[in-house]
């Protein structure tokens, strides 16, 4: 599986960083291709906690279950979305002082058979996600630098 590994440094608390990032309302305000999060157990986000997804990117539609992984508050959080486009997205949380949290995110794929077919190869499917990952960042910092 290919993986894309981003960071940035986001001028505000660790905690409230934490806090936008693993709070599910947020999850479609910063990762463009997530269209939608249903079916959330009560206990969302914590970890082995539950939920339904919806992602659309280039023109097709996948959809499955989540599962968080890792919460482990002001440190790190992640995720499994199960689907014919498996993904797996981990957040590493580091407070730099001064209220700057340096993010890191890790987003490990496999790339589905119809954009195997469309692309011939992953060099395609590997700029969009890495253009996508540095969209997540910017959008998380956006959030929390913004409120």
């Amino acid at each position: 599986m290919p993986v894309v590994t981003k960071s940035m440094e986001i001028k505000a608390p660790v905690e409230k960083v934490f806090q936008v990032v693993t709070d599910p309302d947020n999850w479609t305000r910063y990762v463009s291709s997530l269209v939608e999060i249903t079916d959330r157990s009560q206990d969302i986000p914590a970890k082995g906690s539950t939920f339904a997804w919806k992602y659309r990117m280039m023109g097709f539609n996948f959809g499955g279950r989540g599962t968080v992984t890792d919460n482990q508050p002001n440190e790190s959080f992640a995720m499994t979305l199960e689907s014919k486009f498996p993904i797996k997205e981990s957040y590493v949380f580091k407070d730099t002082g001064d209220g700057t949290t340096r993010l890191e995110v890790t987003i490990d794929y496999e790339m589905p058979s119809p954009m195997k077919a469309l692309f011939g190869d992953s060099a395609v499917m590997e700029k969009i996600n890495d253009m996508e990952s540095r969209g997540v960042l910017e959008k998380v910092r956006a959030l929390c630098e913004n409120q």
